[in-house]
């Protein structure tokens, strides 16, 4: 899913990305909202990359247990 840009590096290709998420989800993108839809994605990513760049210990436990 990577072609690359004017510059030769390496780009990521949504389009492909968003079209391999259709299938997974039998979902069907109809082309007025393809262009939003890329761009949500864009940003769900931008949201998401400092999370997945902290690092969690092991023991770190995700969802608390509540204990009266």
């Amino acid at each position: 899913m990577n072609k690359k840009n004017k510059d030769g590096e390496k780009e990521f290709d949504w389009y492909s990305y968003m079209i391999q998420l259709e299938h997974l989800t039998g979902n069907n993108v109809p082309d007025e909202y393809r262009a939003d839809v890329i761009s949500y994605l864009k940003l769900t990513k931008q949201i998401v990359q400092p999370l997945l760049e902290c690092d969690i210990p092991e023991e770190f436990e995700a969802a608390p247990v509540y204990r009266p």
